[in-house]
């Protein structure tokens, strides 16, 4: 008979909702709990402190349970489960734990590797790892988007797999010397639970490893340590440079010579003629991080190689042959430092189809009417909509010089890694249901058009990819579904309004912090 409790659990989240499962190694004690996303706690994560919290929260193990069971039944009767304790049913009988709302019965069971997809009619493999448990239930309910936290997969050299034995020194394999000294316990079997982890993988859309020192190398690994420390960039723009040997040069010179200096990340293939760039470069600009890739990966690949190195608590694409007024990163990050309610900020551009500076297109353009919007040959701009998710959800308009919080990658995960257009599109819709963004209505960045780039070369993969975005993230509450296309891949075409009086204005930015009091003046 289906399993009531986890009937009603079943989908309880959205399709692409993260969660984080809270391991139990020594890396934990480096690395905080989120506590804006659901967490899974396991074992006896009871002990990392008094004040511990989980969302919810899993064991399997006899000799756990069976050793620790009134220590984990005051963990969650205490209040250091938020919402559920999945516990086998042999458990929760024999300890006559079946009144408690709070738990749910689970079953274990069978020796053939599967990941089960319906765990309220048939019994989980365990895996050899409670980790594994954790997510098949999270799986269960609607999770799509994995983060381990203290999975350190690090137990020295285990001889004998699955050995129950007695602990009697110190225990130096989980986040507490006393985890499982002087108890009994088993010694891990590591090529099993890799087994059952590869398992896992494919149900997942993502499964991101956070733990510091963890020796796993099944899942992607995306450290904690750019969000941890004091001493970071604010901002890390990230350059995926390949085949731009004609652009790079500008672009570093252009984001060395920002007022808010950011840590330069240059993602490039190895041994090419961008990285030798690059690395001359860097003898003039400290800034400069490199990245090598043996193989060509899609831009949005390269973006995610980028955030795994990044150090700043902002973070912004910079394409190779994109330009920026000099204080448009100071501009952003300020209204991001004084807006906490706000997870982006996008801002107008202009339009060239030269490969120019800045300055030089303002120079020759700024007491001239401007064409608004994408037409070939001709200098223009993009005045984008204020923000509104109902209308993101007709086509993109965060523009191409956006920046974000780094630690929504922890929250919503990466880049759609094979999309060739519309990764940025899917990733800002995946993020618009819980999070704000802020359209700063003055052009801070310069966006060249070119014949060769995918969205007028191949409009019909963008909007196809636009489309399959719409699908997943987008907001139906007013039956939008249908891009509005535009030529070249240009979905939505803004005109500007009466009050946009940059024409005639050559110091429009003359001192940022009159155009921030005038954007948060504005949103209040």
């Amino acid at each position: 008979m289906p399993n009531k409790k986890l009937l009603e659990l079943m989908y309880k989240y959205d399709y692409g909702e993260m969660c984080t499962i809270v391991c139990n190694g020594p890396s934990l004690l480096d690395t905080p709990i989120p506590v804006d996303i659901p967490s899974f706690g396991t074992n006896r994560i009871y002990l990392l402190n008094e004040n511990v919290v989980v969302t919810y929260y899993t064991c399997v193990n006899p000799l756990v349970l069976n050793q620790f069971k009134e220590e984990i039944k005051f963990f969650i009767q205490s209040g250091g489960v938020k919402e559920f304790a999945f516990l086998p049913e042999w458990f929760i009988k024999e300890n006559g734990l079946g009144e408690i709302d709070k738990i749910v019965p689970i079953q274990t069971g069978g020796v053939l590797p599967r990941f089960s997809t319906d765990i309220a009619v048939e019994k989980m493999w365990e895996g050899y790892t409670v980790t594994f448990v954790a997510m098949q239930i999270a799986w269960h309910m609607g999770f799509r988007k994995l983060r381990l936290i203290g999975c350190d997969h690090d137990y020295g050299e285990v001889k004998k797999p699955n050995l129950e034995t007695t602990m009697t020194t110190v225990d130096e394999h989980h986040f507490s010397p006393d985890y499982f000294k002087g108890y009994r316990w088993n010694y891990p079997d590591l090529k099993r639970s890799e087994l059952a982890y590869s398992l896992a993988k494919k149900f997942f859309a993502e499964i991101t490893n956070m733990s510091g020192r963890t020796k796993l190398d099944v899942f992607d690994v995306l450290p904690y340590n750019y969000i941890q420390s004091d001493d970071l960039y604010r901002v890390s723009a990230i350059v995926s440079a390949y085949k731009a040997k004609d652009y790079l040069y500008g672009c570093l010179h252009d984001l060395a010579n920002q007022t808010e200096k950011p840590e330069i990340i240059v993602v490039c293939k190895k041994n090419s003629r961008e990285e030798k760039m690059a690395a001359k470069i860097m003898k003039d600009i400290e800034d400069i991080v490199i990245v090598s890739t043996e193989n060509v990966p899609t831009v949005y690949q390269a973006w995610n190689l980028g955030i795994k190195v990044a150090k700043g608590k902002y973070l912004t694409n910079a394409n190779t042959d994109d330009r920026h007024h000099e204080y448009a990163y100071e501009v952003m990050a300020d209204l991001l430092d004084e807006r906490p309610d706000i997870d982006l900020v996008y801002h107008d551009s202009f339009i060239t189809w030269e490969n120019e500076s800045y300055n030089s297109f303002y120079s020759k353009y700024y007491n001239v009417e401007l064409v608004h919007g994408r037409e070939r040959g001709k200098p223009g701009i993009f005045s984008w909509h204020d923000y509104d998710r109902r209308t993101l959800s007709e086509g993109c308009f965060i523009g191409p010089h956006p920046m974000w919080r780094a630690n929504l990658h922890q929250k919503y995960g990466m880049f759609h890694p094979t999309m060739q257009s519309a990764g940025d599109y899917e990733f800002w819709l995946r993020i618009s249901k819980k999070n704000n963004m802020l359209h700063i209505p003055y052009p801070l960045g310069l966006y060249m058009a070119r014949e060769d780039g995918i969205e007028l070369n191949d409009p019909v993969t963008s909007l196809d990819e636009s489309q399959h975005a719409i699908k997943l993230h987008g907001d139906y509450s007013n039956n939008v579904f249908n891009l509005r296309p535009y030529m070249g891949g240009e979905y939505l075409k803004v005109e500007l309004g009466d009050n946009y009086t940059f024409v005639n204005t050559q110091d429009f930015i003359e001192t940022f912090d009159t155009l921030r009091g005038d954007i948060i003046a504005k949103e209040e």
